[in-house]
């Protein structure tokens, strides 16, 4: 007697899900290539009620776009049983049609695609702990709030150019590192008209960004010693130019370093793998490519500024290259791929750098 009772035992389901705040759009595809696309609500209890359902037994593979969701959506699939992978949207093959003709429908159906072809083996993003997300935060918070005081600080500067204001000699010095002198002399400036409104409400804002920075400052400081980061801080603070802000930031970055088989794949990660472009006999070796974690690549440059006056190695790589012509903001990404070289080999034989 013949059954239409559908049984995917074995066979394994590729899901696409092009995610947005309200509505999800979803290609399920088989092994045999038979999709179905439909939409439906942002929700990932959801979509596993009707993979079981219509897929009974299969063994289903979720893919979607990294973006506002972050790894939430992953990280409730996973507690459902089903597979779920994260991929950055510029490694979806798309061909010229659905560049053309881009659809929730249509993207959805080309991560679907990829997935079941294989298209994205070894190209998944790496999903972090959920633990330790929020320490990840508070170092970007941290930046961020950097960021914007420093634009405050232009703005209060530019304003007094803007009203003819010279900073006294007595506070020039003071000027360059804010300090509670400068800031006092700040309180009592007189500005070209009789009110002085536009300061007061910059001096306000740069108030409300340094308790930021100083909350956020205080935060990182008892992440260092705490117990899942202290063994691999000290090994990062040992290399010439890493301080504390460098160190949290790369750690709470990478999180774990033996995702990484060899230091190529974690220059390509940070962004300080050489960009090439080859073509017939001619060929073009930038210093970084335009991809990789800009929060690791921003504060190794930086270190890079400091090492180069702390160690001999470094110094001398940085004197090599400007006497062969470089140019110095080139000439220090070198540096800085050399750092992270060191903080690559530090971290996979734990031991602690040291100046040969």
């Amino acid at each position: 007697m013949q059954s239409n009772k559908k049984d995917f035992r074995g066979q394994k389901i590729f899901v696409g899900i092009d995610v947005h705040l309200k509505s999800w759009a979803v290609t399920v595809m088989t092994e045999s290539g038979c999709h179905k696309t439909h939409t439906q609500n942002s929700s990932p209890e959801g979509l596993a009620h009707h993979l079981r359902q219509n897929y009974p037994g299969g063994e289903y593979h979720v893919v979607y776009e990294s973006g506002f969701t972050g790894y939430s959506t992953c990280y409730k699939f996973k507690e459902l049983g089903i597979r779920c992978d994260v991929i950055n949207a510029a490694d979806v093959p798309t061909m010229q049609k659905e560049k053309l003709g881009k659809t929730d429908n249509v993207d959805s159906y080309k991560l679907a695609r990829a997935l079941k072809n294989g298209d994205f083996n070894e190209m998944f993003l790496f999903v972090p702990n959920k633990n330790l997300l929020d320490d990840r935060s508070v170092v970007r918070i941290r930046h961020q709030a950097v960021r914007d005081l420093a634009k405050i600080k232009a703005r209060i500067k530019q304003c007094l150019h803007f009203n003819g204001v010279d900073v006294p000699d007595s506070l020039r010095h003071a000027a360059s590192h804010w300090t509670k002198q400068f800031m006092a002399w700040l309180q009592t400036v007189k500005l070209l008209g009789e009110s002085r409104k536009s300061m007061d409400i910059l001096l306000e804002l740069f108030g409300r960004r340094h308790k930021e920075v100083l909350d956020a400052n205080a935060r990182l400081r008892r992440m260092c010693v705490a117990t899942r980061y202290k063994t691999n801080y000290d090994l990062l603070t040992s290399i010439p130019g890493i301080g504390p802000v460098a160190a949290m930031t790369i750690l709470t970055e990478v999180m774990d370093f033996s995702r990484f088989s060899c230091i190529r794949k974690f220059l390509g990660y940070i962004g300080l793998k050489p960009m090439t472009s080859s073509s017939g006999e001619k060929e073009s070796i930038g210093e970084m490519t335009f991809r990789g974690n800009h929060y690791i690549n921003t504060v190794l440059v930086e270190a890079a500024w400091v090492a180069i006056t702390k160690s001999i190695t470094l110094s001398s790589l940085y004197g090599r290259l400007l006497h062969q012509g470089m140019k110095p903001h080139k000439a220090i990404i070198r540096v800085a791929r050399k750092l992270a070289c060191f903080m690559f080999a530090t971290i996979r034989t734990q031991k602690a750098y040291a100046e040969d």
